[in-house]
């Protein structure tokens, strides 16, 4: 009898320190998850922070308009694209493409942080039905490769048929 409780000790405990292990690789997996989702809202809040203060204020506007008439040389290509097409002032073609690098980090942020069988859809799927809207295939031609953003974003939306 002696025998088999200090088995049934040595066995309880085997199978109480797997049960810890388990428990500690479950709790690794749930605090890794719970820094990506961290990551990813810190990353969309400072996107939308720095563009919607600009975006939402009329006198920046005015005050870039004025700054521009001066620094004419200093307009990206991109800004002129947008100024030529459509037809936009300066401050316009600014604030727009505000609006679209918020929207397209916001693309990026969801594709980097989501998880592979939800990645893999998004190649699957990939950009194509945005990129039809003629002013985000134009921001896009005139903002890809230029560094902002991911090299894995960018390839999926490029192959997305631009």
């Amino acid at each position: 009898m002696k025998h088999s409780i200090t088995t049934f000790a040595a066995l309880a405990e085997i199978i109480s320190s797997v049960a810890v292990l388990v428990t500690l690789i479950f709790l690794f997996m749930e605090l890794q998850n719970n820094t990506e989702i961290l990551e990813r809202e810190q990353l969309l809040n400072r996107n939308s922070v720095s563009s919607e203060f600009f975006i939402n204020n009329p006198q920046l506007i005015g005050i870039l308009e004025k700054i521009k008439i001066v620094d004419s040389d200093f307009v990206t290509e991109r800004e002129e694209a947008f100024m030529e097409k459509y037809n936009l002032t300066y401050p316009e073609a600014s604030t727009w493409i505000r609006y679209l690098t918020l929207d397209w980090l916001n693309r990026q942020s969801d594709f980097l942080y989501s998880d592979l069988e939800t990645q893999e859809r998004i190649r699957e799927r990939g950009y194509a039905g945005i990129l039809r809207n003629p002013d985000q295939k134009l921001y896009w031609e005139h903002t890809k490769d230029n560094g902002f953003f991911n090299e894995e974003f960018e390839k999926v939306v490029s192959s997305s048929g631009l």
